[in-house]
């Protein structure tokens, strides 16, 4: 019979296959982010903020290309795979071969863009480069099978062992003062050595002879389309401002802006690990009765809205600091940015946490909704503020069109409506209340 007891929101986990596997994917997330932190910042140190700028701009194209390599197929494939363990190979073929299509697709697309796009030499020679990394998601199906056995370990190890070679290659290419091109194809190696291990690790696992299938294709693509198209929307929600920047300001401030960029991103795992965590007392909570899941996802706001505030005051309070130890003299003008684009994390928390509110809800097609809202307002707040404010303005146009996205859009669904006032009173009160 149902109750008003919501259950709470980090039970102990009975499932110690599940909790194993969730303990090796936040491993994972603190390992890359001690290399990005170490590693990363002596790159953009040494490369300084020019060339850091053309790096960074070539990596937002291959991002904004990545989800014809995609194909909104993750999910999906994962759902298929634990439903249908039997035809595991079948499963990982098919979206195996659909993904390299897809990947072959956004190649070209990357390259001729290098050709039309870019002004200089280098950044061609660059932009080929990294168009290889394309590839990537076709083999990166084997780690979706893995995880979905909650073998998180299988699939993390090999890619630990492929990021401290790349980690390793990258302080040697500073060491011999190499070329921006090497840096570039040390992402592109790692990311194929990253891909042969997992896929050897995984037929190792007994991960069955990957087989084509045409009905199957035609079913996972008819389910993948809309996600396909929310990770489109993404890509430019979160990555066009660079673009924007480097086309109408240029290298050097598109290299300041990607280095309080990557700092400000920093703590968006964290909205990942505790949406994993909480998800399960959700759909408990919402089983108990609506009182109780009601408590539960207010609860859920105002925690994901209390550490968000924390790490945006930290950030933004001691930004020049920060940003003058992470990088030096030369990156001076990303303190302001930082001190600006750290408080998006709010509306990224707060996101995250109102898209387990939509999976639960079957909202899918909202939640793109919200997305394709937050990159029109992007790309023309963007326009806006750029030539007056350069790098500035793009970290308010971020803030503001992830505002509108993640807490603004709730307001225009019904069905929504309720969890925007949920958000609302989260912003203004970021204390969660106990549960009874």
């Amino acid at each position: 019979m149902p109750t008003n007891q919501a259950p709470r929101l980090f039970p102990k986990l009975e499932n110690s296959a599940a909790l194993r596997s969730f303990l090796w994917l936040a491993l994972d997330r603190g390992v890359r982010l001690a290399l990005a932190v170490g590693v990363g910042l002596l790159v953009a140190r040494y490369l300084g903020p020019e060339q850091f700028g053309v790096l960074n701009y070539a990596l937002a194209v291959v991002a904004l290309a990545g989800p014809l390599a995609e194909l909104g197929l993750d999910g999906v494939a994962r759902r298929e795979f634990v439903l249908h363990p039997e035809r595991s190979g079948t499963i990982a073929g098919t979206v195996f071969w659909l993904r390299l299509c897809g990947g072959i697709v956004a190649l070209g697309a990357v390259c001729f863009w290098s050709m039309i796009g870019a002004e200089r030499h280098v950044e061609r020679i660059i932009l080929m480069i990294l168009s290889l990394m394309t590839l990537q998601p076709a083999g990166m199906i084997t780690e979706s099978w893995m995880q979905s056995r909650h073998d998180a370990r299988g699939s993390v190890l090999p890619q630990w062992v492929a990021l401290l070679l790349g980690a390793a290659a990258r302080v040697a290419a500073i060491r011999w003062q190499a070329p921006l091109s090497v840096f570039a194809a040390i992402s592109v190696i790692e990311i194929g050595v990253t891909v042969l291990s997992v896929v050897a690790v995984a037929r190792c696992a007994g991960l069955g002879p990957l087989r084509f299938e045409a009905a199957l294709a035609r079913h996972l693509l008819r389910e993948s389309w809309p996600w396909a198209l929310s990770g489109a929307a993404i890509m430019i929600y979160m990555r066009i401002d660079m673009l924007m920047l480097r086309t109408m300001v240029g290298d050097s401030a598109a290299g300041v802006y990607a280095a309080a960029v990557r700092l400000s991103e920093l703590g968006y795992f964290v909205p990942i690990i505790v949406a994993n965590s909480v998800q399960p007392s959700l759909l408990k909570a919402r089983e108990c009765g609506e009182d109780g899941y009601r408590m539960a996802l207010r609860n859920y706001f105002r925690l994901s809205v209390a550490a968000a505030y924390a790490f945006a005051l930290v950030a933004s309070l001691g930004a020049s600091s920060i940003v003058s130890i992470a990088y030096g003299a030369r990156y001076a003008e990303a303190g302001a940015i930082l001190a600006v684009h750290a408080w998006a994390a709010v509306f990224v928390f707060l996101g995250v946490a109102r898209g387990q509110f939509l999976v639960n809800a079957g909202m899918a097609k909202f939640g793109l909704l919200c997305t394709v809202a937050g990159a029109v307002a992007n790309v023309g707040l963007n326009y806006l503020l750029i030539p007056r404010w350069a790098g500035l303005g793009a970290a308010v146009a971020t803030v503001v069109s992830y505002a509108l996205s993640a807490w603004l859009m709730s307001f225009v669904s019904p069905q929504v409506r309720a969890i925007g006032w949920m958000q609302t009173k989260a912003l203004l009160w970021p204390v969660p209340t106990r549960n009874r």
